[in-house]
């Protein structure tokens, strides 16, 4: 759930905590904000994770229907 909060330093601090899964590390490294993803890109190096495209998570992200440009 951490994974997905809204708020970039929660994701940004997990991208970097040496606790997180290495599917979360992987989730994060495609994470929209690039300081999350680019913290979760040097965890996955240290830790030497191989990155499967094969295996590759897909984002599902809901729209507000009340918003009208569709966010």
């Amino acid at each position: 759930m951490l994974s997905q909060d809204s708020r970039t330093i929660v994701r940004r601090s997990l991208a970097g905590d040496e606790k997180a899964s290495d599917e979360t590390i992987l989730f994060l490294t495609t994470d929209g904000d690039e300081t999350v993803a680019s913290t979760a890109r040097a965890e996955r190096d240290r830790r030497g994770i191989i990155h499967d495209p094969a295996t590759e998570v897909i984002r599902v992200v809901e729209s507000d229907p009340d918003d009208p440009w569709g966010n």
